[in-house]
């Protein structure tokens, strides 16, 4: 396995999305923030393109009513 192999392109955390919320991380007391798919070290303000448990924004919904 070669490190290519292994790489997560780590992008900046959404609402609700990052390293440190992903039921898939796992802290290591030497190491660190850890990604447990990829077992590499992350942070909690990045996210990668795989992340797990994503949290919807919330949308406020319009009653009929409102609208006339």
């Amino acid at each position: 396995m070669t490190i290519s192999d292994k790489a997560i392109s780590y992008g900046d955390a959404r609402y609700g999305r990052s390293c440190q919320n992903c039921n898939l991380s796992v802290i290591h007391l030497a190491r660190g923030l850890l990604c447990g798919l990829y077992d590499l070290p992350t942070s909690s303000a990045k996210c990668c393109g795989t992340w797990c448990g994503e949290k919807q924004e919330p949308v406020d919904e319009v009653e009929q009513g409102v609208l006339f």
